[in-house]
């Protein structure tokens, strides 16, 4: 570090630095969880191009990954900017940290992109892209994958504290390329996304102030979630029959996911179904409480009836050899009370030889 700069004789500060730090455990104490890189290098410089300004550069290898980041800092205007590139980052060490209610892995992802920190006067902002490629998220014993995608484009992300006191995130859009995950209803209804991720209930009933207060104060906005070339496992095990299927070559979107209160996305999706059969999506569902205010119609045709096979052996005792069935599900909630309403349509059933020794 040096108290002039080399290239000439004008006062100023240069410096630069190169550090191999090995394994780091990083605590976030706010989460009581570890965040582990095996391997940490840095390097970088810091200089002075003007009286009133400081300039640093920051290289931080985290494993294979790469950070670069780009300090701007002018005191007299209390103004700090940070340019960050991101180039194949692991994104297995942040995975822990998501708050699920049974702990997630993953052993591939990796990160991309460029994003910029401003701050100003006490309000902050982030902005840039992001994208996440050859995702793999997996839970449960034995571990299997419940999410996973060639490739999320995160395009035009603006994150950023309000004159208000707010805090706002804005993407103009998603795109999952290639997506595969796990999508069920148990008995009472209840997704797999809410068993994993929703609090229990608490027994006393909270007052609405501090609830209200919390979604007031930040604000989400996400103008397009589009998926390409999907697969869905789909299963609902509180119609009768149950219903197991795979969705594939899914396309659609959701427009305006928004928690803001009285806002609805629209949703409109479309696959396909083994031997002919066809799935379809549409309606509209408000993400500022997830456990009201939707009205989605989900319709399969000419789905096989052997996907109920389970059902039928236990409760009829017979196994389906032929057949064909058309539904429609449509999931209608209105504040927290579930209204929907099924349709099913079974075409030319054929059974088999009677379950020996049926007990149903």
């Amino acid at each position: 570090l040096s108290n002039y700069r080399q290239a000439s004789d004008e006062p100023g500060v240069e410096g630069l630095y190169e550090l191999d730090l090995g394994k780091v455990d990083l605590l976030i104490p706010s989460l009581n969880k570890m965040v582990v890189f095996e391997k940490v290098q840095a390097s970088g410089g810091v200089n002075s191009p003007e009286p009133d300004q400081l300039e640093a550069k920051l290289n931080l290898k985290l494993d294979a990954g790469v950070l670069d980041f780009f300090f701007h800092l002018e005191p007299k205007q209390n103004l700090i900017k940070i340019d960050v590139a991101i180039d194949n980052l692991s994104v297995a060490p942040m995975i822990t940290l998501l708050p699920a209610n049974n702990p997630l892995q993953t052993n591939s992802g990796v990160m991309a992109g460029k994003l910029q920190y401003q701050t100003r006067q006490g309000l902050w902002s982030t902005s840039g892209d992001l994208s996440l490629k050859n995702f793999e998220i997996t839970e449960g014993k034995p571990r299997q994958a419940f999410m996973k995608w060639h490739q999320a484009d995160f395009k035009q992300i603006d994150l950023r504290r309000l004159a208000s006191g707010k805090t706002s995130l804005t993407i103009d859009e998603i795109l999952f390329d290639q997506p595969d995950f796990k999508y069920d209803l148990d008995e009472q209804g209840f997704s797999n996304i809410r068993r994993m991720f929703a609090k229990p209930v608490s027994t006393t009933t909270p007052s609405a102030g501090p609830a209200e207060e919390k979604s007031a104060n930040f604000e989400l906005d996400i103008k397009a979630l589009k998926l390409r070339n999907g697969i869905v496992h789909f299963a609902d095990l509180g119609v009768v029959p149950q219903l197991q299927t795979d969705i594939r070559k899914l396309n659609g979107s959701l427009l305006g996911v928004s928690n803001v209160p009285g806002r609805y996305a629209a949703i409109a999706l479309d696959g396909l179904i083994a031997d002919r059969g066809s799935f379809r999506a549409k309606g509209q569902a408000a993400f500022d409480d997830p456990r009201r205010n939707h009205d989605v119609l989900f319709e399969f045709k000419n789905v096989p009836l052997k996907t109920a096979n389970a059902y039928f052996m236990k409760y009829a005792g017979y196994p389906i050899q032929d057949g064909r069935l058309d539904l429609m599900l449509n999931y209608k909630a209105k504040d927290a009370e579930l209204v929907g309403q099924n349709r099913f349509v079974i075409k030319d059933i054929e059974l088999g030889e009677e379950v020996p020794n049926f007990q149903g």
